[in-house]
């Protein structure tokens, strides 16, 4: 029974000294545009997508942004990469 107990106690305190996760999290591209470029919602470009504000289509007429969302996730979010590569509309990964 001093055995059971040592040891529970021994990994009660491994537990309390334990590094803390931050576990990756999912997001939507719509998700992704919205937090990478605040207000701003995926655009389909010729191949790619784009994080583009619609209150400036709606001031200027064109979409002020060309830069293609791989590139602005990465900026924004480092390591972030997409659920399925071969779908642009896919999610995305952003690393915690």
């Amino acid at each position: 029974m001093v055995k059971v107990l040592a040891g529970v106690a021994m990994a009660g305190a491994a537990l309390m000294f334990a590094p803390i996760a931050h576990a990756d999290r999912t997001v939507t591209a719509s998700q992704a545009c919205a937090e990478a470029i605040p207000g701003s919602i995926p655009v389909q470009l010729t191949f790619e997508l784009s994080c583009q504000n619609p209150d400036v289509w709606k001031r200027q007429g064109t979409p002020l942004g060309t830069e293609p969302m791989p590139a602005v996730m990465a900026r924004a979010f480092p390591g972030s990469y997409r659920v399925n590569p071969a779908n642009r509309w896919s999610d995305w990964v952003i690393p915690g």
